[in-house]
């Protein structure tokens, strides 16, 4: 059960999808199908987590003994822990909400700092909803979501999605919007980056950057 005001935030969430989404799918010519704010449940996502490193595992040859020993290894080491963190909220403080490539869905934790501020927090959603929905745009543009991802994959990932929330759609948010620039150093990294691929080869090259990242990565200058 979830309570009112938590309610609240995924009417006032599932609101600001329906706005920009069509946005979002006609500048780039996809189609996110029917998006929808869910509760977070951290149990679920690791469970997904977990499988999809099996699907990867099965790809790369097989389940031979070390393989399935190193699984069962990864799950108590990594899996387990990430649980106890998400559930205390102390895994990673910009974590608020996650795409779910498979509904799709945008899910919303509401465990910890989540749950302090809560009129700053629906200020901060056209942000978050554009970002979120920009993961989902990344996904279907580059077709990598069973692809396993390195570390320039993320920067890059994540650079999209806020360019394309901080920057990209910002004239479209409302006067009363907040817009949050507090984020991890890759973050801001994998944003510059996408910046200057538009700076140099204009605003038309920023829906093929999920396609084209790794030719800029090769071209361009990046610290991180």
């Amino acid at each position: 059960m979830i309570s009112t005001e938590q309610a609240r935030l995924l009417s006032e969430l599932q609101q600001r999808i329906e706005r920009y989404q069509p946005i979002l799918e006609e500048e780039f010519d996809v189609n996110l199908g029917k998006v929808v704010a869910r509760p977070f449940g951290a149990r679920a996502w690791l469970r997904k987590m977990r499988d999809r490193s099996l699907v990867q595992a099965s790809r790369r040859g097989g389940f031979g003994l070390n393989r399935r020993l190193m699984l069962r290894c990864e799950w108590a080491l990594i899996y387990l822990p990430a649980c106890f963190l998400v559930w205390f909220r102390h895994w990673y403080p910009q974590f608020m909400m996650r795409w779910d490539d498979d509904e799709p869905a945008i899910l919303v934790p509401f465990r910890g700092w989540m749950r302090k501020d809560h009129r700053r927090r629906i200020a901060q959603l056209d942000q978050w909803a554009v970002h979120e929905m920009a993961h989902g745009i990344w996904h279907r543009i580059a077709d990598d979501s069973a692809v396993e991802h390195g570390r320039r994959w993320r920067v890059w990932n994540e650079g999209f999605a806020h360019y394309v929330a901080d920057v990209h759609l910002r004239p479209h948010y409302p006067a009363g919007a907040i817009i949050d620039e507090e984020w991890s150093p890759m973050r801001l990294e994998g944003r510059r980056l996408v910046a200057k691929v538009v700076d140099h080869h204009g605003a038309a090259m920023l829906k093929r950057v999920p396609r084209d990242w790794r030719q800029h990565d090769r071209t361009i200058d990046h610290p991180v």
